[in-house]
């Protein structure tokens, strides 16, 4: 019986100094998760700095910061459960030993230590998130938009050819009043100088211009005694030009290209597109055009600026060309005129600006739409 005792004795011994050691190797543990979340979130968020160029994998490191930040709280949790069962053991197997750390008070409850670095690290993995949706907002909804727009065009084909592009769209309402400024600040004389002797000094003309934007060229249009159709698709942008540009001879339509359903049944002496022609997609222009010049009147033009430059996919921007436009025009029996190659007035790198005039190649014999 002695032997017995002895030996029941010597286990308890060697399996209480066991699971003391586990603890202690458990509770360093705990405490250097804060130092490893430091060390990962604050040279994650260092790379994010340094590679500015390469927003792809910006938002690669971020979400790795926040993702990692997440798994340590899990990792975390589970740290302290299992730390919780060696405390119940040690109370069990001795309680008149054990030491019990419970309390009430605000900084001596339970777990305190374990959700303060819970807190914190989910802290960390919220910003940044935050990050990643604040600084490439346009580029996430430009993404998000395009996989909508894919996937309405497998179910719905009548969606598929969303004329400026649904990213664009967003694009001009979330900055439309920065936009309008810039806009703004050039005159229509500067920006349409091969327009004026079209405009100036002739009799009131039916104007169409699509892509109206802040309502510059509208309203300046409209006071040299011409009435306009102004189509623009952005609702924040067409209610900023409207409120800027109050006029009775701007009549505000909320369309855009290929369609222009809005202004069905009219005839215009002069159509206008102004940094209109490079947000729509290439496979909609030949059918952007036809819809243009069965707006047209028996006289009128097209008047358009082509935006030379690299695409931007943000605000679904395309390369364009005046040997595209003129190869389109042909097939419609429309001649097209490079009026001027200018640089362009915002002096924004590597972009020049071709102003172009479309008008019929034959005597008009009615189309579509003016029989």
């Amino acid at each position: 019986m002695q032997v017995l005792a002895k030996f029941d004795d010597d286990k308890f011994i060697a399996a209480y100094n066991q699971n003391a050691e586990h603890f202690r190797s458990l509770n360093g543990l705990m405490w250097q998760i804060p130092l490893i979340a430091m060390t990962l979130t604050g040279g994650l968020w260092f790379g994010v700095s340094k590679v500015e160029a390469n927003k792809a994998f910006q938002v690669c490191l971020l979400l790795l910061a926040a993702v990692g930040n997440m798994g340590l709280i899990i990792a975390l949790g589970r740290l302290r459960y299992i730390m919780g069962c060696y405390l119940t053991w040690f109370e069990n197997a001795y309680p008149e030993g054990h030491v019990s750390a419970r309390g009430e008070g605000l900084f001596t409850r339970s777990r305190l230590v374990q959700r303060t670095f819970q807190y914190l690290l989910g802290l960390a993995a919220a910003i940044s998130l935050f990050l990643i949706g604040v600084t490439y907002r346009q580029e996430l909804l430009g993404g998000l938009t395009a996989v909508i727009t894919f996937f309405a065009g497998a179910f719905c084909p009548s969606m598929s050819s969303d004329p400026t592009s649904r990213s664009s769209v967003a694009y001009y309402d979330n900055h439309a009043a920065e936009l309008a400024d810039n806009y703004e600040t050039i005159s229509f004389e500067a920006a349409h100088p091969d327009l004026l002797p079209l405009m100036v000094s002739k009799t009131p003309m039916k104007v169409l211009e699509v892509g109206a934007g802040s309502g510059r060229d509208a309203a300046w249009i409209a006071g040299q005694g011409h009435h306009v159709t102004a189509v623009e698709p952005s609702t924040k942008m067409r209610q900023l030009a409207q409120q800027r540009h109050p006029s009775d001879k701007v009549r505000w339509v909320e369309d855009a290209l290929p369609e222009l359903r809005s202004v069905s049944g009219e005839s215009y002496d002069m159509i206008l597109l102004s940094a209109v022609w490079m947000h729509i997609v290439p496979g909609d222009r030949d059918k952007s055009l036809r819809r243009l010049t069965e707006l047209l009147g028996p006289e009128g033009t097209i008047y358009m600026t082509l935006r030379v430059g690299p695409p931007d996919k943000v605000r679904s921007i395309h390369a364009v060309s005046f040997e595209e436009v003129a190869r389109l025009a042909r097939t419609l029996d429309m001649q097209a005129h490079l009026l001027s190659d200018s640089p362009d007035l915002l002096s924004r790198s590597g972009i020049h600006w071709q102003k172009v005039l479309l008008e019929r190649a034959q005597p008009f014999a009615g189309v579509a739409g003016h029989q």
